[in-house]
């Protein structure tokens, strides 16, 4: 489709002239690239795709005040100021993340000792309880990690040569020994695991492996989805870089409790942040910064948009997306892969697609797909787009496309 990149730029490009077969401007907030197009990804530029970024860090860095509004159904969504605190310059969150990667990757090593005599953990398709929480495409990587720590942790204990005649860890190493005599841990969102106490047996793992540079590295670990487990995420285009979330990949949503404790969340409070959680991982954020601040900036900055004539996508509805459920009649779709886990969304104004990221790019083929149809046949396009019966069609449409 040669019309749909010309259908798709920032609200900046308002004299842009519109191909003749277009039928209007499709503005996009976000960079889920996946979520555009599987078959015809666009190609615009940051600069193009990000024309407020002068705006954006304003908002981000609390100097931009956003009064709590009310839409036309009754619902409100408060604002707090966002505090000015630069992530990019906050050693303590980025050594708070590496620790808790850490340590998920020293409670699944010790999982997997503690299995050694019962099952065939040495199968390259094993995959340990705690790793099998994160979705399939992780467990490869992840599995790799666990393996090498052991191995690192097998040669210290060697060099080391503390072992007893009946082969047991000594007293030195206490938390070991609890871990590989007992039973393996349940995975729960109440479970407690004991690493290893003794971090000086893992030293040459954290210097060699699990470093800094290699956490914060994108690809270093997680080839496929070229993730970091330690991601600082920073504004685009901003010099210096403005950081503004930091990612702590490899967290089951199901154990956040367990690898974020009170004391965890207290501790980032006191930084001007706070924690949240996903279903691979946990997002340190600045306070006061949400998905919704993109709909409260529209709503300042573009005079003629309308939540009736908006879509909000994601895939989290229960914690990090719930921001963007709250703003009726903006319809939300949700990409949740159970929709049975879906929260009351305010006067039923979710509607289901499921899949991810391949749901959202099914429902956007099906929305243009429509849409193009029309303004190319002899079909009156209405001046909404988004009416909730034809939302629904596109829903319907995306559910039943295998892609």
């Amino acid at each position: 489709r040669s019309e749909v990149s010309d259908v798709i730029f920032s609200p900046s490009a308002t004299g842009k002239a519109l191909s003749a077969t277009t039928p209007g401007r499709l503005a996009i907030c976000g960079f889920s690239g996946a979520a555009l197009f599987l078959s015809d990804p666009a190609t615009k530029s940051m600069t193009e795709v990000m024309p407020f970024r002068e705006t954006a860090l304003k908002y981000t860095q609390g100097e931009t005040h956003r009064q709590p509004h009310t839409t036309e159904t009754g619902h409100g969504h408060h604002y707090t100021e966002a505090t000015t605190i630069d992530l990019c310059n906050q050693e303590s969150i980025i050594n708070l993340a590496i620790d808790r990667v850490r340590t998920f990757i020293n409670a699944a090593g010790d999982e997997m000792l503690a299995l050694k005599d019962k099952v065939a953990v040495a199968e390259p398709s094993f995959v340990s309880p705690l790793v099998g929480l994160l979705s399939t495409k992780y467990h490869g990587p992840y599995m790799d990690l666990v393996r090498t720590r052991n191995d690192y942790l097998a040669k210290a204990l060697a060099k080391r040569e503390v072992t007893t005649s009946a082969g047991i860890v000594s007293d030195d190493t206490t938390g070991l020994v609890a871990a590989t005599e007992g039973t393996a841990p349940t995975p729960s969102s109440s479970a407690t695991y004991t690493a290893s106490n003794d971090s000086s047996l893992l030293k040459d793992f954290y210097d060699e492996v699990l470093n800094k540079q290699r956490l914060t590295t994108h690809g270093s670990f997680i080839v496929k989805t070229h993730d970091a487990l330690v991601d600082l995420q920073t504004i685009p285009e901003t010099s210096p870089p403005v950081g503004i979330q930091v990612t702590v990949m490899g967290i089951p949503m199901s154990l956040y409790d367990t690898f974020f404790t009170p004391s965890i969340i207290a501790e980032l409070a006191e930084y001007g942040v706070f924690a949240k959680a996903q279903p691979n991982s946990v997002a340190i954020a600045k306070k006061g910064i949400d998905k919704a601040l993109c709909v409260q900036w529209l709503r300042d900055h573009v005079p003629d948009f309308a939540l009736e004539r908006a879509l909000a996508f994601g895939d989290i509805p229960v914690s990090v997306d719930k921001p963007l459920t709250l703003y009726p009649p903006m319809k939300f779709i949700s990409l949740s892969t159970t929709p049975s886990t879906d929260p009351v969304i305010p006067d039923g104004n979710g509607v289901f697609v499921g899949n991810e990221e391949v749901g959202a790019a099914a429902f956007l083929e099906a929305m243009l797909g429509d849409v193009l149809s029309e303004s190319e046949s002899s079909v009156e396009v209405p001046e909404n787009l988004f009416t909730p019966d034809r939302v629904q069609r596109w829903a319907n449409a995306a559910v039943a496309t295998k892609l």
